[in-house]
């Protein structure tokens, strides 16, 4: 009990310091209180793409105008468990990519999709001609033109960097990749330079 009123006494020296001094406004990035992941920011940082999910609306893309504070909706990707965005080109080739849980015979595989804002439509990355699946987290650099995917399927787990392959945005291409040892997992990644 003792040791237990000297904490107590010294929570309650901290709290009233705390209540002392000027606390922080909290701004909130919508007035709406769906859940919200996976945030990422424009190549011109003026807007940010995030997941929105709530108990009415399983998950959806949205962008947000950082000025206006302007909300878009851009494309639902279902429930998908996964908070990672990433946003990828400028101009004609701008995307965002994410993952979407693909069922296959009873299995879910991790697909990476982009979401193309020239031409409005989702389409499923690729290499080699076969869709990028089995993916579970992603990062990119929008400087560098660069995706950077950690993929694992059977225990076996690999970080790969990958960029567009000529003439495309949907296919890509292996820069390099390293090997993840058996049985261990990769929680987030972060790409760039000096990263």
């Amino acid at each position: 009990a003792k040791i237990y009123d000297q904490g107590n006494e010294q929570a309650q020296i901290e709290i009233t310091k705390i209540k002392q001094s000027q606390l922080s406004e909290l701004n909130y990035l919508t007035s709406n209180r769906s859940f919200k992941g996976g945030l990422t920011l424009s190549p011109d940082k003026t807007k940010v793409a995030f997941i929105s999910e709530n108990s009415q609306e399983p998950g959806t893309i949205k962008i947000l105008d950082l000025a206006t504070k302007k909300e878009e909706r851009v494309t639902a990707i279902g429930d998908s468990g996964f908070s990672n965005l990433c946003w990828l080109g400028k101009d004609d080739t701008e995307q965002i990519i994410y993952i979407s849980q693909k069922s296959d015979y009873g299995y879910e595989i991790n697909e990476l999709l982009a979401w193309n804002f020239k031409t409005k439509t989702t389409t499923t990355l690729s290499v080699d001609g076969k869709p990028i699946s089995h993916v579970h987290r992603l990062d990119c650099s929008s400087v560098e033109n660069t995706l950077l995917i950690y993929q694992d399927e059977n225990e076996r787990g690999k970080i790969i960097e990958l960029t567009t392959a000529p003439n495309s945005q949907t296919a890509f291409k292996i820069l390099r990749s390293w090997q993840v040892p058996e049985r261990q997992w990769v929680t987030g990644l972060l790409s760039g330079k000096g990263a």
